[in-house]
């Protein structure tokens, strides 16, 4: 069942590694230290996130929320499935574009398909050749003040 949203609304989908920290990220305590300069940009819209990260299959949607600042961790509707596990409902294109695959999935399933979207990824060959709903960082540095300034025109160019 597709749920409502208000026309302003912008779903995020959020990757973790190399967006919110660099992979690889040897040091625990450098894992998320992105989020602070994403939630600087998420805050100022009306948005909702939704996690498409490998971390979906390991930590629950709860112990995810737990790494985000409260005023953002609210943002956090859901996240994509796995299309990697058997779904008799859905067929995966063979573009390779698994991530986007997801996150279409995701979006036939809880909204309408003209729901505007942004996907913060560290790998564009998840999703289709000059995909224009991504951000793509750089998985060594994670997101940085010129990915805020990306994002917030994304943002804009979609309310």
């Amino acid at each position: 069942m597709k749920t409502s949203v208000t026309p302003a609304s912008i779903s995020i989908f959020l990757d973790l590694d190399g967006v919110t920290h660099s992979e690889p990220c040897e040091n625990i305590h450098q894992f998320f230290k992105k989020l602070p300069l994403i939630s600087e940009v998420l805050k100022l819209y009306s948005v909702e996130v939704i996690i498409s990260s490998s971390w979906r299959s390991v930590y629950t949607l709860d112990e995810i929320k737990d790494q985000f600042l409260p005023e953002i961790a609210h943002l956090i509707v859901g996240a994509t499935p796995n299309l990697k596990r058997p779904d008799a409902t859905w067929t995966p294109p063979t573009s390779g574009a698994e991530r986007q695959s997801e996150i279409q999935k995701w979006l036939n399933e809880n909204r309408e398909w003209s729901q505007p979207w942004v996907a913060i990824d560290d790998r564009a060959n998840w999703f289709e050749p000059n995909c224009r709903h991504l951000l793509v960082t750089d998985r060594t540095t994670g997101f940085t003040d010129d990915d805020a300034i990306t994002l917030k025109r994304m943002i804009e160019e979609r309310i």
